[in-house]
């Protein structure tokens, strides 16, 4: 056949366009560019009543917002060590460190500086405790008195039993101690003593404030109770059953939770901070409760567990949870009222959410006295998610900044 003059012009142009588009598709952004525009891309929220968490990565929200940098942040917040890590496309895109692991010394934060994960932990919590209904071990809605041996739960007068469900979204009516555990200085109780509210713990034992299933109350309790479950019953340690369903199978060489530090450790954990950036000789930390915030790690180890529970959630990975574990997981128990739950819209298998449907995100962010911080988060479909740990009091106030501008970066 022959071509006339516009047939061959008509297929020109079509190639030219297949070709621009296919090279703008393909354009990449270089990573020490992408770098520079979240440490310069920083913006400043307001937390009051109107505030959610869909605020954090409103695009055209923070392009009217004044930009900041990571450096000046730091220094107002008084925090002297940050560390970051950003997932991208189901993977760690890049992580970096920022300031140093103690205020006065010369310790630089690096990739491979240790911190204290906070309330994040609680993730690990029902991811083992997922795994292990998988196995049939555990019922998510038994009574979990079934389990408990050396020590049972008290009886609700509604009759109405606690469950891991419960436990896991907050919602067993129990009463919580403050925002920690009081102790006796120098001392170290028990779990055991913990739960049973005995010397040398001072705060109040194991009771109900609420019928069991009516009210979210977040609870540390709660996580101590699944932690005393899992190890009276199974007769292993917390420690070992985190390892051995989270740690080793996605061979994470800088997670541990366990306290006091191994040696070969405690080298690389940071100092916490208070706030006025001074570094405390107290931890924070507790040898036997360990589930409601004793994780010890990177922000890339954080990472590499968040790629792969969303990986699972898409089908395409199994190693530590099935596609119908963490789906249950991301699903929305019950609805949070943002306004009274720091701009959160939902609660779900031991992690937070809001958003919806593709634009669903999980997230947990924790806070250890005397001061170090962990924010995690990460979109539940789409494969894009950032970690920041930081070891000053007030490291959840420039981790939501950091939130945002890797959320304006990378087009969440």
């Amino acid at each position: 056949m022959k071509l006339n003059f516009y047939t061959i012009t008509t297929v020109y142009f079509i190639v030219y366009l297949l070709e621009v588009r296919c090279s703008s598709a393909q354009k990449i952004i270089p990573v020490e560019e992408r770098i520079n525009n979240v440490e310069n891309g920083l913006v400043k929220y307001k937390w009051d009543e109107n505030y959610t968490a869909e605020m954090i990565i409103d695009s055209k929200r923070i392009d009217t917002m004044p930009k900041l940098n990571i450096y000046d942040r730091m220094r107002d917040y008084k925090i002297p060590g940050l560390s970051i890590a950003v997932i991208n496309d189901f993977r760690i895109d890049w992580a970096k460190g920022y300031g140093v692991m103690e205020a006065g010394t010369d310790e630089k934060v690096n990739s491979e500086t240790m911190f204290q994960s906070g309330s994040t932990t609680k993730v690990l919590m029902a991811i083992v405790i997922l795994r292990m209904v998988e196995e049939g071990k555990l019922n998510l809605d038994a009574d979990i008195n079934t389990y408990l041996k050396s020590w049972k739960m008290p009886e609700h007068p509604s009759g109405i039993k606690v469950t891991l469900r419960m436990l896991l979204t907050h919602r067993a009516g129990i009463n919580r101690p403050g925002d920690g555990f009081d102790i006796e200085p120098g001392s170290n109780p028990t779990l055991l003593q913990y739960l049973k509210g005995e010397k040398p713990v001072l705060n109040d034992p194991v009771l109900f404030d609420t019928v069991p299933g009516t009210t979210h109350s977040y609870s540390n309790f709660g996580y101590l109770i699944m932690q005393f479950l899992l190890e009276d019953n199974f007769n292993t340690s917390y420690t070992q059953l985190v390892k051995r369903y989270v740690f080793d199978p996605l061979e994470l060489n800088s997670s541990l939770i366990e306290y006091p530090f191994p040696t070969n450790f405690a080298s690389r954990v940071i100092h916490p901070h208070n706030e006025e950036g001074v570094p405390s000789l107290d931890e924070g930390l507790s040898s036997s409760a360990l589930a409601q915030a004793g994780m010890i790690t990177t922000p890339s180890d954080w990472a590499t567990i968040a790629c792969e529970l969303m990986l699972a959630y898409k089908g395409k990975s199994n190693k530590i949870l099935s596609q119908k574990s963490v789906q249950a997981m991301f699903k929305t128990e019950l609805k949070l009222n943002p306004a009274e739950f720091e701009g959160l819209s939902g609660q779900g298998l031991g992690v937070f959410l809001f958003g919806k449907g593709e634009q669903q995100y999980f997230m947990h962010h924790g806070h250890n006295n005397p001061g170090a911080n962990c924010v995690l988060i990460g979109s539940i479909s789409a494969g894009k998610g950032v970690v920041i740990m930081t070891n000053g009091m007030y490291g959840i106030s420039i981790a939501i900044q950091i939130v945002a501008s890797v959320a304006k970066e990378y087009n969440w």
